[in-house]
Formats: C-alpha cells, sequence, structure tokens
C-alpha cells in the first residue's frame, strides 16, 4: 500500500492480520507522512507510516512491525532517550520520577505485598530501588546496554539480577517464577506481541500478578491530535505524528487489553486511569513553544478534573 497523501482513509480496508486477536480484516486508521522531522517528547523522530485499526478488538497498531527496514531501531533507544525518560540527578528533581515511582510500588503492594519482583523494560533502574526499599526481591529485564549498566550499577547488582537481553532471550525469564512482574510503559514498544506475553505469562507463579501501563487510545490526547488531522485533511499533522511516533507500534484499548490478557488465562482485576504527576509530565511533555505547552497543560489539567489520563493500568492474577 502507498501512502500518498498524509490524509485517512477511514473506509479503506486491507489485509492485514491483527497482531492481538487475529481478525484477517483491519482498517486503515491514519496514513502520517511528515513534512519535515518531528521528535516526540522521549526524542525519538517520525517518521512516515500507516496506523491500523482492529474493528474486532480495537487495537491500533504501525505499519513499522511489517517493515523489513528496520534501520535504526536499536537507535531509538540511546542514551538520550533513557535520559529523557529517568533523567540525569539534575532532571529527577524536576520530573518527580522518585514520586512517580513510590506511587507505583504503592499501588503494586495493594495486590502483592512481598516477593520476587520482575520489572521488565526497567531502564536505569528507579523502578526498581524503589521496590527493593519496599523490601522485595527484585529483578530487571532490560535491552539496552546504557541503561541496563546504569541500573546495574544504581542497585549494585550483577548480570544475574539486572539483565540486558530480549524478551525471547532472557534467561530470567526462562528460569524465574515471580510473584509479580511489571511493564511501565513497555507492551506498546513490543513487535511479537503473543509470543513475548507468552514468555512473560509462563515466568509468573500460579496466581502471580502482571502490572501493564500503557497510553490509552481513548484519552483526549489521542481524540484531539487525530480529529485535528482528520478534520483538516492530514495538514494540522504534528499532533498526531507526535503522538503515533516510531517507538510505539500498538495504541491500546481497554477491550483490546482485556481480549489478549484473557486469552492466556489471567483474570483481570483492575484497571484505572494513570495520569502522569504534574510534575513528571511537566517536565517531560512542556517542553515545547510557549503556545503549544499552555494548549499541553490546559488539556492534562481537564484531563485530571474529570478523573482520567493519558495512560491506564491493568492489573492481572494469572
Amino acid at each position: 500500500m502507498i501512502i500518498n497523501n498524509g490524509q485517512n482513509s477511514g473506509n479503506e480496508m486491507t489485509h492485514r492480520t491483527c497482531p492481538v486477536c487475529s481478525n484477517y480484516y483491519v482498517q486503515v486508521f491514519l496514513k502520517l507522512k511528515p513534512r519535515y522531522s518531528i521528535k516526540s517528547s522521549l526524542g525519538v523522530r517520525s517518521t512516515e507510516m500507516i496506523i491500523y485499526s482492529c474493528k474486532n478488538c480495537g487495537v491500533l497498531f504501525s505499519s513499522n512491525l511489517f517493515s523489513t527496514d528496520n534501520q535504526g531501531i536499536d537507535d531509538m533507544y540511546d542514551q538520550n532517550y533513557h535520559d529523557s525518560l529517568t533523567g540525569s540527578i539534575e532532571y529527577e528533581k524536576k520530573s518527580g520520577i522518585l514520586e512517580h515511582n513510590r506511587f507505583r510500588v504503592n499501588l503494586v503492594k495493594q495486590f502483592v505485598s512481598k516477593g520476587a519482583l520482575l520489572d521488565i523494560g526497567c531502564s536505569t533502574g528507579y523502578f526498581l530501588e524503589a521496590a527493593r526499599n519496599a523490601e522485595f526481591q527484585v529483578y530487571g529485564l532490560e535491552p539496552s546496554i546504557y541503561a541496563s549498566e546504569l541500573s546495574r550499577k544504581r542497585l549494585d547488582y550483577g548480570e544475574e539480577r539486572i539483565e540486558k537481553a530480549l524478551i525471547s532471550e532472557s534467561k530470567l525469564l526462562a528460569d524465574g517464577k515471580y510473584d509479580i512482574i511489571t511493564l511501565w510503559d513497555v507492551i506498546e514498544h513490543f513487535y511479537l506481541i503473543r509470543e513475548d506475553l507468552k514468555h512473560i505469562i509462563d515466568a509468573l507463579k500460579k496466581n502471580g500478578i502482571l502490572v501493564i501501563r500503557t497510553p490509552n487510545k481513548a484519552s483526549i490526547f489521542f481524540t484531539l491530535s487525530t480529529l485535528l488531522h482528520n478534520i483538516s485533511f492530514g495538514l494540522i499533522n504534528n499532533p498526531a505524528i507526535s503522538i503515533f511516533h516510531k517507538d510505539h507500534n500498538f495504541f491500546f484499548s481497554k477491550k483490546s487489553l482485556k481480549m489478549i490478557l484473557a486469552e492466556f488465562g489471567l483474570t483481570v482485576l483492575k484497571i484505572s486511569p494513570d495520569p502522569v504527576p504534574w510534575k513528571r509530565f511537566r517536565y517531560v511533555e512542556c517542553r515545547r513553544n510557549i503556545i503549544l505547552n499552555s494548549a499541553i497543560s490546559l488539556l492534562y489539567m481537564v484531563t485530571r478534573l474529570m478523573g482520567g489520563g493519558h495512560g491506564m493500568i491493568i492489573i492481572a492474577k494469572k
């Protein structure tokens, strides 16, 4: 299929198989063609791509999943990416990363108060440090050389506790049985989603808990950016390109996440909005010009007042 105009063709069907529910026919949701390079809040440059929509499970997914040109994929998650995500010492004070991870640990403790915890995509180890302080026995899996080394230094652990590997190659996953596995803003980056989830769920103990945090495609940020793209016939496409950025392959709804977890035999215990704390949101997202920063901040405040957030957390039991 050729992208030729950057416009939406909402009724265009294609012979793609949904990676989540295996529905054969999916619909073209957006065609995105940047007129110039745009970066996401974590510094990932935009790319030309199609966003597909599965009418069966509701997931959106990117044509990057089917690309044979993966040049630069490894470079997306470089030092700048992880420093933007978790920050240097100076940055963490501004971003509220420590506050955010204490919130996440307290959430986990509502379901599991102790035991072995594996954080997949552990980045530079801030959540692991907070979980260890709460007396969990912690392990981390991280594909980035830079981030995994920094995580080991932070916790003073070796490779047997903080592993640099892909999910399909992980010794920690193959050998371990965990009381809880966490994926904080990770599942949307997967390529082989069903295969990777099987590896993860197999590593959970019976009655083990899986925690997933991911952007919610029903959030006001997704809704408004898509609306602007469509009513302008693709002329106002910067917001959509910024939010459907290259490093995210999947954009989930509650329905699509519940569907795939149910197929693997998990029982969903809770789904809740997950608004990023203001201190962290401000310093991650509001790094544009004054007009865009004001608009983004207003949307954030409106969403918080309505009890929502850009992200959602789903907690499921094996």
